[in-house]
């Protein structure tokens, strides 16, 4: 330390900085701003960080200030040159002591260079390590900004550095439990931001996440954002005893949480029951409660039991999440999984219906794991179904995805069957139209590998209505008993459908028919109406619907003319990291039969940005969608158009005047009915059309006009101006007269000169 004091010194002395520019950075340092001083000190220590010892030990001082503003930026300027700066190796530091050298012996012999080296390595090595320890001071500090800002300096230098890594990975995996969400939602982004950027660390990082999750002290916020972290981390083939370890933390902390929820509701009861025995009353007023803590009508308390419930359920879902998605990558045991079998089973059943969903799917991967799907699942599955929550959930789509795969799944005919009668059943009643759709897209897949379903559309029932005949033979002649054979008619009693029980295999499906599937052929909604006709017909559907086109809100905002958010780049905002099965990719694959994807209705254009009279509508069916098609015929028949589109039919508008196709057919046909004209009105005629059109050659593309008043007619001698009912009764014929007329009504004109 000696030496390197020494050396710091002669640096100073001899430096290269001229006598001017020490001048200037002493009076920057004595009277300049903080941001001057700050870049004055940090420009000195990129010069020579070895013999800035003195400059580094200046800034870590600003960044202890009690001023938050001196000590962020103090912070950040330290921040940039441990990352950026050449100020720490892409190593770990190495203690004096702990230096490659093969006794202490050799020391004598190292050259003064390589001790003053090693001496500035064990200096900044402390020096390193009390600006950690500052920075888990500042992650403690009131203001949330502050938070917020040094986690995100702590995980730079997680990411850069791996000095100190340890350590800076547990400040930030703490700020999971942080009392703020943001910062706590931020700190999972960060660290699946870490393990993309250093796979590596992957199992380093869940076990750190693992170490907050069971600390005695734990609550339930770090639980929760802990969760989130390690349902998202991506597991791979070459994953396998990550995937373990996920596994056996998910199912640690599902069995504590199962033990700490019977334990909150074992002492409700038995609070419940000391409030009954309680015989005299007290006669102390109750605590009132704080402005602050009173609820608003129709909200739940945060300490009240349904709330409590609900959490544990969102926690749950999170941690069933994470088994579902570390269950393909896992070698476990069979009794690792059916030791927990009936608590999935009971929260497949009692959870809220996000919870259910996960549930059941990942009892459907345990059971798809050992080849067959039992029956115990398949009548968890079809209870579901009748789950009025299943409309308004935002699973649907991952619920439907799931009934998909068991029913391919299935190798048992009537059970298929009664899952297409009460789904059919429950897409009737709802007002959801994706859901519907979905439904009926779903079962003409389904039906691609199970033919035997269209005999719920194609076959009537049996209702066992039909005589059956029997017959006894003829007694001998000796006997007494009536010789002569007689019907015996006893109707078959056959099974009727049950659509209220529990069980699948017994609701008899195919005593009944599809008979839901009609009304859905006259449905409000044309793209129900098309997949329903189409399903009906036993034709292909030819696009599977996207759940979130279906929307009222995406109608809405079609009808509304709003234009969507624009989509932030994968550098804006703190999105999932986690890749979702979304886009072709998801669509090409076989187990992906559903999708509810945003940017779908994202890229669907507003209604006032089509020319909708452009759309051929008698190609309609078969280049456009049913909506489409809506659209089409609403905006076609209200006259309405793009703005940009009325422009243009203005200006073509002003340049040709002729009248439109509807028009003309309307009044081609009322010309046709009143055509009865004798021969002196139609001679009559022929001189007043050709009187106005002496001037124009092309008779064909003229236009029927309102005749001048002031104009006589020279040929008949009549005057228009002085008898006004003449003059009108001959404007309405000329008026009614047809664009085209035929050659009869020309022959007067033709067989005139060429200068007639």
């Amino acid at each position: 330390m000696a030496l390197l004091e020494s050396e710091t010194e002669k640096y100073m002395a001899t430096s290269e900085v001229s006598s001017s520019q020490k001048q200037f950075f002493s009076e920057i340092m004595n009277a300049g701003t903080l941001s001057d001083r700050i870049s004055a000190l940090t420009l000195l220590i990129q010069e020579s960080p070895m013999h800035a010892t003195r400059s580094l030990t200046g800034l870590l001082a600003l960044a202890k200030k009690k001023n938050r503003t001196v000590a962020l930026q103090a912070v950040e300027a330290l921040k940039d040159l441990f990352t950026n700066g050449n100020v720490l190796p892409d190593r770990k530091l190495v203690w004096f002591t702990n230096q490659d050298s093969k006794s202490l012996s050799l020391l004598s012999a190292l050259t003064r260079q390589w001790m003053i080296m090693f001496a500035f390595e064990d200096w900044l090595k402390q020096f390193y390590f009390s600006f950690v320890q500052l920075l888990e001071t500042l992650t403690h500090d009131a203001v949330v900004h502050v938070r917020s800002s040094i986690l995100s300096d702590i995980m730079d230098l997680m990411r850069d550095k791996p000095e100190q890594e340890v350590n800076l990975l547990r400040l930030g995996v703490n700020k999971l439990g942080d009392a703020d969400k943001r910062t706590a939602s931020k700190a999972s982004h960060l660290i699946l931001a870490l393990e993309q950027a250093h796979p590596a660390m992957k199992r380093v990082i869940v076990n750190a996440v693992s170490e907050l999750v069971f600390r005695p002290n734990s609550d339930y916020h770090a639980r929760y954002y802990s969760m989130i972290t390690l349902n998202q981390t991506i597991v791979a083939n070459r994953d396998k005893d990550l995937a373990n370890t996920l596994i056996g933390i998910y199912f640690t902390l599902f069995e504590r949480l199962m033990a700490e929820s019977k334990n909150a509701k074992d002492e409700v009861m038995a609070e419940k029951k000391v409030k009954k025995k309680g015989r005299w009353k007290s006669n102390k007023k109750p605590p009132q409660s704080s402005p602050k803590s009173i609820q608003l009508s129709g909200q739940k308390s945060k300490s009240s039991p349904e709330a409590q419930e609900e959490a544990i359920m969102r926690l749950i879902s999170a941690i069933l999440t994470g088994l579902n998605r570390a269950f393909p990558y896992a070698s476990l045991e069979e009794d690792v999984f059916k030791s927990h079998l009936s608590v999935i089973y009971h929260v497949a059943r009692s959870g809220n219906f996000n919870t259910c969903v996960q549930a059941l799917m990942l009892l459907h991967q345990i059971s798809s794991a050992n080849q067959v799907l039992s029956d115990r699942f398949y009548r968890t599955l079809y209870e579901s179904l009748l789950d009025p929550r299943v409309i308004k959930s935002s699973k649907q789509a991952l619920y439907l995805n799931l009934v998909f795969k068991a029913l391919k799944n299935d190798v048992n005919a009537e059970r298929v069957k009664a899952f297409a009668k009460r789904m059919m059943q429950v897409a009737a009643e709802t007002e959801n139209v994706g859901f519907c759709a979905g439904v009926i897209y779903l079962l003409s897949e389904v039906e691609k590998g199970a033919p035997y379903i269209r005999s719920l559309v194609t076959d009537p029932p049996d209702t066992g209505a039909s005589d059956n005949e029997d017959f006894k033979d003829v007694p001998d002649e000796g006997d007494d008993a009536n010789r002569e054979s007689r019907p015996l008619t006893s109707p078959i009693s056959v099974p009727q459908y049950d659509g209220k029980t529990h069980d699948p295999m017994q609701a008899n499906a195919s005593a009944t028919c599809l008979w839901e599937l009609l009304p859905l052929t006259r449905h409000y909604h044309p793209t129900i109406t098309h997949f329903a006709t189409r399903y009906l017909a036993n034709k292909d559907i030819e696009s599977r619907p996207d759940l979130a086109l279906h929307t009222l809100t995406h109608f809405l905002d079609r009808f509304v003319y709003k234009s969507p958010k624009a989509k932030l780049g994968k550098t804006n905002g703190a999105g999932s990291i986690m890749q979702p099965m979304t886009g072709s990719n998801a669509y090409a694959s076989k187990e992906v039969l559903l999708l509810s994807t945003k940017a779908a209705r994202q890229s669907v254009p507003s209604a006032n940005s089509v020319d909708w009279k452009q759309v051929p509508l008698e190609k309609s069916q078969e280049r456009y969608a049913p909506d489409e098609q809506f659209f089409a015929k609403y905006f076609v028949g209200k006259g309405l158009a793009p703005k940009s589109v009325k422009k243009e039919e203005k200006d073509s508008a002003d340049e040709n005047d002729d009248m439109s196709t509807a028009e003309f057919s309307a009044s081609y046909d009322e010309i046709e009915e009143d055509n009865d004209l004798d021969d002196d009105d139609e001679a009559e005629l022929a001189e007043i059309f050709a009187a106005e059109n002496a001037e124009n050659d092309d008779l064909s593309s003229q236009q029927p006009t309102k005749s001048n008043s002031k104009r006589k007619n020279t040929e008949s001698g009549n005057d228009y101006t002085s008898d006004s009912k003449s003059k009108g009764k001959r404007a309405r014929k000329l008026k009614e007269l047809p664009i085209f007329a035929s050659a009869d009504d020309y022959k007067d004109l033709l067989s005139g000169s060429e200068s007639d």
